[in-house]
């Protein structure tokens, strides 16, 4: 997961400097997987916060969201690491701002 100028470009390059001999279907699959795991953190956050009449009403839905959203991605993405975990949310929290 990537923030700031990087946000929502192509992740292949990326992919490739980390990892320089993987398959192009495997870069296809990973990129995938990426993609669809900030689409669906973003997609759960905007969920969360509907409604919201204020700022504050929408951090408290998100406070009282957070691991029910965060059992969400887990589920969606069996393996991710608690970090990406944390990325994916305060990325679409950030997002979901915009």
């Amino acid at each position: 997961m990537e923030f700031g100028e990087n946000w929502l470009k192509p992740i292949d390059d990326r992919i490739k400097k980390e990892y320089p001999m993987i398959s192009s279907q495997r870069l296809a699959e990973l990129s995938e997987i990426i993609n669809d795991t900030r689409d669906y953190g973003l997609k759960l956050v905007l969920e969360c916060i509907e409604g919201s009449e204020s700022q504050d009403e929408a951090f408290e839905k998100l406070e009282n969201g957070r691991e029910n959203i965060f059992q969400l991605i887990r589920e969606r993405v069996p393996g991710i690491s608690e970090e990406n975990v944390n990325k994916v949310y305060s990325q679409s929290i950030y997002y979901s701002r915009k």
